[in-house]
């Protein structure tokens, strides 16, 4: 982890369910299609093998996705149908 600023920020590798196959992907995808811009922006970009409901549920409850702008609340009411879609 490393601090920055008030915050302290975890490696997404220490997430629960999150393994180096779905930091890779993720990190892939960012560098290849751009920084997500909505949550609904998430599963439009992702490789649906990697980052399946359970990955998505574990990103949401560690916060992966507060700089977007959602309570994570929402999100995680909303998570399986974004995926599914």
């Amino acid at each position: 982890f490393a601090s920055v600023g008030n915050d302290i920020r975890f490696g997404l590798g220490a997430v629960r369910n999150v393994g180096a196959n779905v930091v890779a992907s993720l990190v892939n995808t960012r560098n290849e299609k751009g920084k997500y811009t909505d949550f609904s922006d998430y599963p439009n970009k992702i490789d649906i093998a990697a980052c399946n409901k359970k990955v998505t549920e574990s990103l949401v409850k560690a916060g992966a996705f507060d700089s977007l702008g959602h309570p994570r609340k929402g999100l995680f009411l909303v998570h399986t149908d974004a995926v599914d879609s």
